[in-house]
């Protein structure tokens, strides 16, 4: 910052009166200087001026010092994501450890309360879930029952239907014939 403020000191210390083709800022403080033209070509005049635009020093070292801590916020908003999904990383890992250990417990746990029951207990159970098995077996059972007799009524229903029975029986000599040749 203190070299900030001895550049421009320097800088602005520079007279502004010189002389326009001498160094030194340009005395209508403006970003356009006249200087003082050559003749290159056979139409031009030895006094003929023109417009030359110059980069102000200052306004340069504030740009630099600018784009310094730019980069320096971005080198450390990139070390900081890096952190993050390095902990990110850790705390999954952990995550999945402790999801490891909760089922081994829930494991443990469920070999325990089987060793705890007694066994004439355990059969009743066995013989509760077998009655339920039967049971939704028989209910699928039915229920597929139920859908074939539908379809089957569906299609006695549109079997009723003259144009549709001269279409399914078009449509079956269409596919023997395809398959004869």
């Amino acid at each position: 910052m203190q070299f900030l403020k001895r550049s421009k000191r320097f800088l602005m210390s520079f007279s502004v009166r010189q002389k326009i083709n001498s160094v030194g800022p340009d005395p209508n403080s403006t970003d356009e200087a006249t200087i003082q033209r050559f003749p290159r070509k056979k139409r031009l005049f030895i006094n003929e001026t023109r417009k030359v635009n110059f980069k102000d020093p200052v306004s340069e070292v504030i740009n630099t010092c600018e784009e310094d801590e730019v980069k320096e916020k971005k080198e450390m908003m990139e070390d900081l994501v890096q952190v993050l999904k390095r902990q990110e990383k850790q705390l999954e890992q952990e995550l999945e450890d402790l999801e490891k250990q909760l089922n081994q417990d829930l494991k443990l746990q469920m070999t325990k309360n089987l060793d705890d029951i007694e066994m004439p207990e355990l059969k009743e159970l066995e013989k509760q879930t077998l009655e339920r098995l039967y049971d939704l077996e028989w209910h699928t059972k039915q229920k597929k029952q139920l859908k074939n007799e539908s379809k089957v009524e569906r299609l006695v229903e549109m079997m009723e239907d003259p144009e549709l029975v001269k279409e399914i029986e078009y449509l079956e000599n269409m596919k023997s014939w395809q398959f004869h040749v």
